[in-house]
């Protein structure tokens, strides 16, 4: 039994011959990279977000374009349908049909609220202006 097979099983809730698990051995697939390079400080993303690596760390530090509530409901969101956004992707997950393969299409919603600006402001805010929040939160789905 493959790995691909025993995953289908547990998800199913049929017999395997023992319980799958991950170890690294996937094949990673997301969107093409949607990033500029910026020398002086990390790199801007499409949402407007600026990452500085740090020490090794995969993403480091981030400025965030967002400082108020208002800021972050007009802020404008990238086209997830722009066609060169899934350049391919298809191919790619075709390719990896016979291996364990996670497809990773962008962060959650709620990542992708605190990315766009600093967590404590991201968390005050889902008490102080919930029904704001939740138009946020609607326009990312």
């Amino acid at each position: 039994m493959n790995s691909k097979e025993r995953v289908r099983n547990a998800v199913r809730h049929l017999p395997s011959d023992r319980v799958p698990t991950l170890y690294g051995d996937v094949n990673w697939i997301s969107l093409p990279n949607t990033r500029t390079n910026r020398p002086e400080d990390g790199f801007l993303d499409e949402w407007g977000v600026i990452n500085i690596p740090r020490d090794g760390m995969c993403h480091g530090e981030r400025m965030h374009p967002v400082t108020t509530i208002a800021g972050l409901v007009a802020h404008p969101f990238p086209d997830p349908l722009r066609p060169e956004r899934w350049d391919g992707v298809l191919k790619r997950i075709a390719a990896a049909r016979d291996s364990w393969t996670m497809v990773i299409l962008g962060p959650a919603i709620w990542e992708q609220i605190h990315f766009l600006c600093p967590m404590e402001d991201a968390m005050a805010w889902l008490y102080e202006y919930p029904d704001e929040m939740a138009s946020v939160a609607d326009r990312l789905v």
